[in-house]
This record gives C-alpha cells, sequence and structure tokens, in this order.
C-alpha cells in the first residue's frame, strides 16, 4: 500500500522481474496486462484473507482529503 494514492482501495504486487498488479482490496479485481489470475492465486488468497487489515491501512495511508 502506497501513501497518496487515488482511486479505489488497492494494493500492489510486485513481481521479482519488475512486473507488477494492482488489485483491488474489495473486489479482488487485478489491473495488470502482463500478470495472470492464475500467477497471482497465493496473492488473491492472502489479500480477501487480511482485506479488513488491508482496508485499514489504505485509510490510514491514503486519508480524504
Amino acid at each position: 500500500i502506497n501513501g497518496n494514492e487515488h482511486g479505489v482501495e488497492h494494493v500492489h504486487v510486485l513481481f521479482r522481474d519488475g512486473r507488477e498488479a494492482f488489485i483491488e482490496v474489495e473486489s479482488l479485481a487485478i489491473r495488470s496486462m502482463e500478470i495472470s489470475e492464475r500467477e497471482l492465486a497465493e496473492q488473491l488468497v492472502w489479500i480477501q484473507a487480511n482485506q479488513h487489515t488491508l482496508l485499514t491501512e489504505w485509510k490510514k495511508w491514503n486519508p480524504a482529503k
């Protein structure tokens, strides 16, 4: 989670090879043309299991203006 973000609550998933995906925390929608849902299966399970914490952190780092 980064600060000063805009749009819907999301997390960044970075792969060692430099590829990146943005995943919406609530809907688990993937925003990436480079990474498939299959490649993100483990991360999606983790994000879903930690949605409440991630949403709390998002609000902490991106307070409403």
